[in-house]
């Protein structure tokens, strides 16, 4: 198994973060990494990552003033996508994981501006 949260602190680069497995996740408290209680290894994994990237790549500060319910929802889906992209350009082993998570392969961008798409798992 892995130590969660030792892989928390190293994505964040805050030694202070700590993982909890709750019903009550994913989510982030303050330095808290909130993720669903489950029996798949690969998929709190995941969890970790998306969290941590928002931790450490995330600007929730920019849909902020969004009231409304799917309007958040949506800014927050583009946020994450941002700050899973920018994790998996440091972090490029994350990319099995946040796959496993979203359950199909990631686009990925190239510096000459192409995007080459995955197959579909």
């Amino acid at each position: 198994m892995f130590d969660l949260t030792k892989l928390a602190c190293v994505l964040t680069g805050d030694a202070q973060v700590e993982v909890v497995v709750s019903d009550e996740g994913p989510r982030v408290d303050a330095h808290r990494l909130v993720v669903p209680s489950c029996d798949d290894e690969d998929l709190l994994v995941a969890y970790v990552d998306l969290l941590a990237a928002r931790v450490a790549h995330g600007d929730a500060q920019a849909f902020g003033d969004v009231s409304a319910p799917v309007e958040r929802k949506l800014a927050q889906i583009i946020d994450d996508r941002r700050a899973c992209e920018r994790l998996l350009a440091t972090y490029p082993g994350a990319r099995r994981y946040i796959e496993r998570w979203r359950g199909r392969r990631l686009p990925t961008w190239h510096a000459d501006g192409t995007i080459s798409r995955g197959a579909t798992s």
